[in-house]
């Protein structure tokens, strides 16, 4: 039997000016949860930290003698670092924090240098890619209204027989143009949820991809979404609980890490996911249009978090 279990390699711990980063064997991930201020970040692959002195401590104290790469330096003292400043007693509010937030909003495009991230270039591509999906939904549906136009010119000149049967061909046209629509946000779809690096290695998924059909919506939410629930589960695999309550904790644990600007919440969308499938499962009308549209709601969500909570197994 073939053995998918990651293969062993010891820890990575890194910082950059804002985080503390660790890279864990999943085996091991269980170290990292019992550190303080831990976040998951599925879309790097690593558990983050604040830099703080406390952190910087268990960091060194549980993984530095384990450890393959141990790149991070301790944080200047919050006390030292208040005592060298000029203004000793001075604490920002929080309106003044706020105020100061608004006015680095206002900036300039180009001065916001720290707001560029994976996610922008991630939420940029998907940006694309409905472009070029709604180019070709534009072009499919002026070919449409073409071909109506010119049936409407030739029923006005034809007699009653000859009529029937434009009508008749007109039908079978339709038909065939909606399919082309179809295949066309089939293919968009699926290049846009396929194309996060999670998604590429795992073969489970990609089975799934393949069968995305904007005709059944419902069979892929519903298994897409027994995976989600399964991976929030797996949060703390010996408390059992509902889809609700293990969004619920995991945002008040901060379990995953959703401090990129330019993305959705995460776990705003994860409920958003969940009140598509309850749509999708129990419907209360048999209208195709929604179907379709809670699908695609779906999808689109599902490609910006699946990323960023999946673990390896």
């Amino acid at each position: 039997m073939t053995d998918y279990r990651t293969p062993y390699f010891p820890p990575e711990i890194t910082e950059d000016r804002k985080f503390y980063y660790l890279k864990i064997h999943p085996e091991e991930r269980q170290i990292a949860k019992d550190i303080q201020f831990r976040q998951w970040n599925g879309e790097i692959k690593k558990w983050v930290f604040p830099k703080k002195i406390s952190v910087y401590k268990e960091l060194v104290e549980k993984l530095k003698s384990k450890a393959k790469i141990f790149k991070i330096t301790e944080p200047q003292d919050e006390t030292k670092a208040n005592v060298n400043s000029p203004n000793k007693n001075s604490n920002l509010t929080d309106d003044q924090i706020k105020e100061l937030w608004q006015d680095f909003k206002r900036l300039p495009k180009q001065e916001q240098n720290d707001t560029s991230s994976f996610s922008d270039n991630k939420s940029l591509l998907i940006q694309e890619k409905l472009e070029e999906f709604g180019e070709s939904i534009d072009f499919l549906k002026t070919s449409l209204s073409s071909q109506s136009e010119k049936l409407d010119s030739l029923l006005e000149n034809k007699n009653k027989k000859d009529a029937l049967m434009l009508d008749e061909k007109s039908h079978l046209d339709e038909n065939h143009l909606n399919e082309k629509i179809d295949d066309v946000v089939n293919k968009y779809f699926r290049q846009i949820i396929s194309d996060g690096p999670m998604l590429k290695d795992n073969l489970k998924m990609q089975s799934l991809l393949k069968s995305f059909n904007i005709n059944q919506m419902t069979d892929f939410v519903l298994e897409n979404h027994e995976i989600v629930y399964e991976t929030l589960l797996n949060i703390d695999k010996n408390n059992p609980k509902s889809y609700n309550r293990c969004v619920t904790d995991a945002r008040n644990e901060r379990y995953y890490f959703n401090d990129r600007e330019g993305t959705v919440d995460l776990y705003q969308s994860l409920s958003i996911m969940l009140n598509c499938r309850n749509a999708l499962g129990h419907p209360k009308n048999k209208s195709k249009t929604r179907k379709k549209f809670l699908g695609i709601l779906y999808a689109l969500l599902f490609s910006e978090t699946w990323a960023k909570i999946n673990q390896e197994n």
